[in-house]
């Protein structure tokens, strides 16, 4: 989802993650963004997976 977040919004939260450890946000905001990274990249994951199996049993 991370990809697909960054596609529709132009936003990666890599760089956010940066810009906001360079403006001295809170570890906490940090923290977030950080676990919300790692939820997207899940969701995509769970999405590529539901996509292949999909595609297989369409065979």
């Amino acid at each position: 989802m991370v990809k697909t977040f960054n596609d529709d919004y132009e936003i990666d939260l890599s760089i956010e993650i940066d810009k906001a450890v360079k403006h001295g946000e809170k570890e906490s905001i940090i923290e977030q963004i950080k676990n919300f990274q790692k939820q997207q990249d899940k969701d995509e994951s769970y999405r590529k997976k539901s996509k292949e199996k999909y595609h297989r049993d369409e065979i």
